[in-house]
């Protein structure tokens, strides 16, 4: 999830993702923005491993979204761009909806 590192722990996390889900918060995070060999290792599918789909859960509140003055969404799009062999699929407000009434159901709290 997100940029975790597998590195040293293969044994227990396999040392392949099919799917990385990165969430809509973490998209801004600075080595996304700034670091192009922290972005290159995350999304290459030059690199043995990586990802060919990437999901990021959230992005749309619940009211929509400004898709212009959202940075999340902006950088999601940059990312889908510099990436264009890789897959970005983000969540729906339908989706989110769902999503959330689930959660609220099983823990009884809101995200």
């Amino acid at each position: 999830m997100n940029g975790a590192p597998t590195g040293g722990f293969e044994k227990d996390v396999g040392n392949r993702t099919d799917v990385r889900i990165l969430g809509h918060s973490n998209i801004r995070f600075n080595p996304l923005k700034n670091d192009t060999k922290y972005i290159h290792n995350l999304f290459s599918t030059e690199i043995d491993g990586n990802p060919s789909l990437v999901v990021i859960p959230w992005l749309y509140n619940m009211t929509g979204i400004n898709k212009t003055k959202d940075a999340s969404f902006r950088a999601a799009k940059r990312l889908s761009k510099q990436f264009s062999d890789v897959q970005f699929y983000i969540s729906t407000p339908e989706s989110i909806a769902a999503s959330e009434a689930i959660f609220q159901l099983e823990l009884g709290v809101s995200r």
